[in-house]
């Protein structure tokens, strides 16, 4: 073709002698979809997480002795067990997590933040735990449930079991919405409280739990 030469680019004829640019330069390149614009984002922000706070009360006919120490147990299990179904890990590769269980009597107030594929696996493993008979739990309530924290409240996790007396927040006359929003609102507080104990030791953080 007189000015330059034909170029055939998948199902679309070029004109190479376009102005003299290479190919290359004057078609139309691939651009970037949200869902690639979003990914990125998120890999310069760090891993993002999944946040659930959660009210239950322990059947106390089922579950005896040491509250913390074996939820704490059945906690470490539950986040251990890799479910069959789950991609599996690269070497060395680890998933994060973090948060705080208060209980207080037969009730566990917990707050707890991980990766998805941690989430999953601790709420697969909270709901067999529900449906096993007889079952640890008289019941479970979710209160919050967020995805994509980009900001942890806990970078470990907790459990801390606090004399009903000693607690400090006063709910009975507050409504529903009042009380979900002042329990999570709470151990979030709690959260940052534990971040600036964090650098004066574990006695520190321990105290802060508590007070």
């Amino acid at each position: 073709m007189a000015g330059g030469t034909m170029e055939v680019a998948g199902d679309i004829t070029l004109n190479r002698g376009m102005n003299g640019m290479p190919v290359d330069e004057y078609t139309e390149k691939p651009r970037p979809n949200l869902y690639n614009v979003i990914k990125k984002l998120r890999e310069q922000k760090g891993k993002m997480l999944h946040r659930i706070c959660i009210v239950s009360r322990f059947d106390e006919a089922t579950f005896k002795g040491d509250y913390e120490k074996q939820f704490t147990e059945w906690t470490n299990k539950a986040l251990a067990s890799q479910d069959e179904k789950e991609i599996p890990l690269q070497q060395d590769e680890t998933l994060e997590h973090g948060g705080l269980a208060v209980i207080l009597g037969p009730w566990v107030v917990h707050l707890f933040e991980a990766e998805q594929t941690l989430m999953y696996r601790y709420l697969n493993k909270l709901q067999e735990a529900q449906k096993t008979k007889p079952s640890i739990y008289q019941g479970i309530w979710v209160l919050q449930y967020s995805e994509d924290v980009s900001v942890r409240a806990f970078t470990n996790w907790y459990c801390k079991n606090i004399n009903t007396s000693a607690a400090t927040r006063e709910i009975k006359s507050q409504n529903e919405f009042e009380r979900v929003q002042s329990i999570y609102s709470s151990m979030l507080e709690i959260g940052v409280s534990v971040k600036a104990a964090q650098q004066k030791g574990e006695t520190s953080v321990i105290a802060q739990i508590k007070s």
